[in-house]
């Protein structure tokens, strides 16, 4: 198979997965999610400046020893891919397009992942996510076997 073929098959086949299983991410899954971040940041089609970080979680903990709080919909994932933005409604369309390809992406992997626009806890990320003056964060999706 070519690779559009692969990228049409993940984006069929794409669900939202709110339940992990609980196995560790190889190390292999951890540096694709570390380049994904990097490769997949950057303008999007409407040529502003997004971000995407890789937030690893050790035992549900984010790195300060916190929790990122979900209000209860996710449960067992091994991070978190957080987008960043400005606080533009082109930037946040930006953003978007930017994080669904990298779901897409993650998904050709056989990696769960699911939106979440609302139901985070900002606040347990901004000591933890630093951002640049003008960056909100809309998005992120937690990231996990399947």
């Amino acid at each position: 198979m070519d690779k559009k073929t692969d990228i049409l098959q993940a984006m069929e086949s794409r669900r939202s997965v709110r339940t992990f299983e609980e196995r560790d991410l190889t190390a292999e899954d951890r540096d694709y999610l570390e380049s994904l971040a990097a490769d997949v940041s950057g303008p999007g089609p409407l040529g502003n400046r997004t971000r995407l970080v890789w937030l690893p979680l050790e035992d549900s903990r984010l790195p300060d020893g916190g929790r990122l709080g979900t209000y209860g919909v996710i449960r067992g994932s091994r991070g978190y891919l957080v987008g960043i933005c400005e606080n533009t409604p082109e930037a946040v369309t930006d953003l978007g397009y930017r994080l669904e390809e990298a779901i897409i992406g993650l998904t050709a992997r056989n990696m769960g992942t699911c939106w979440l626009g609302g139901t985070f806890d900002r606040d347990s990320l901004a000591g933890v996510v630093p951002l640049r003056s003008g960056e909100i964060i809309p998005a992120i999706t937690p990231v996990g076997s399947r």
